[in-house]
């Protein structure tokens, strides 16, 4: 059977198959090739092509882009921009504002992606304010790795707490620490994946991001500076230890081995982890749950050298590495080093 055999409904659901990845979120670019099959096809689609609201460079986006979008901007169903730091002021409430928030308060009800990267806490407050609700928001990545920037807990709090369909969330450039703004209530999302790149984490906000996503959450993904206990109390509330108890994929990207070991003393049935090659913790502290481990470089000099062995005798772990355009770490070394320690290496 091909495609001009099947009814347009079907292949719209198909369409929205294809634009959606569960941790890349809403991307109608994936539909051109399946749209350039025949008139038939691209008919049926027509809905979701030209969705995605992407710009290679930073809001406000060009004339010509918005008065393209205006005549449909209710079948915008993603927006990606570069928001370059943009602080909302008082002229930012206006419709004819070129600032974002008034653009994505009338996409507010299709909307199901949402990445504003390098944005501020006036912006995150003011899509808040001026939004009803994001009723349909799969996808949201808000922040930045600015040293001189960071997002509060707060204003995220302020924007997620309207997006009860979340199941994505990527927060970059976090700083927590603000134990009054935090809800009694749990959050109305109910996370697949959570990432978060943090200046600092505490209990309270990493407890609530989770609050209603324990046992759902499939793969969490944590960076911070952290290089002792003290910096890793933010797995000390219930809520966090519950949530690492059941959890298949960790990404832990802390600067000492004894970080990632104390992340893992908690995540008694993970499957696979991601960790740089310098701070994967001593064979024998591993769960005999995982079966894959990713390895990341953060520099040239990058070695593998693995401490002990695996205290199951029947575990069997896989070693991947990234891509070498990704990497400064030789496959070869890797190799050599998985066949001394009892691992298994896949190129």
């Amino acid at each position: 059977m091909s495609l001009v055999d099947l009814p347009a409904e079907l292949l719209l659901d198909i369409a929205k198959d294809v634009c959606w990845e569960p941790e890349k979120g809403w991307d109608s670019g994936r539909l051109v090739s399946l749209a350039q099959t025949c008139r038939y096809v691209s008919s049926s689609v027509a809905p979701f092509l030209g969705s995605s609201v992407k710009d290679a460079h930073s809001w406000p986006l060009s004339s010509r882009i918005l008065q393209t979008l205006r005549p449909s901007i209710h079948r915008v169903r993603s927006i990606t921009v570069l928001m370059r730091w943009h602080t909302c002021g008082s002229e930012c409430t206006r419709e004819e504002s070129t600032c974002i928030a008034p653009f994505v308060a009338q996409c507010q009800h299709n909307l199901v992606h949402l990445d504003l990267y390098e944005s501020t806490n006036a912006l995150l407050y003011n899509l808040a304010s001026t939004v009803d609700s994001f009723s349909r928001l799969r996808f949201l990545r808000v922040g930045h790795r600015a040293v001189f920037l960071h997002i509060h807990i707060g204003a995220v709090i302020a924007v997620t707490r309207k997006s009860p369909s979340l199941e994505a969330l990527y927060l970059i450039g976090l700083k927590s620490g603000e134990p009054t703004l935090i809800p009694e209530e749990n959050a109305p999302f109910r996370l697949r994946y959570l990432h978060l790149v943090a200046r600092d984490v505490d209990g309270p906000s990493f407890a609530w991001l989770c609050s209603s996503s324990v046992g759902l959450i499939e793969h969490l993904e944590v960076e911070t500076p952290g290089e002792n206990a003290q910096d890793m109390t933010w797995l000390d509330t219930d809520i966090a230890k519950a949530t690492l108890a059941v959890l298949p994929r960790l990404t832990a990207h802390f600067r000492t081995k004894f970080c990632v070991a104390h992340a893992l003393s908690y995540a008694s049935n993970i499957t696979h982890l991601t960790t740089h090659v310098e701070t994967l913790p001593a064979l024998d502290d591993l769960p005999p749950s995982l079966t894959g481990i990713h390895l990341t470089a953060w520099h040239r000099q990058s070695m593998f050298v693995p401490v002990g062995r695996l205290k199951h005798p029947d575990q069997v772990v896989t070693v991947t590495v990234d891509e070498p355009s990704r990497s400064h770490i030789t496959s070869h070394g890797i190799a050599q080093a998985c066949e001394r320690a009892g691992l298994l290496f896949h190129q």
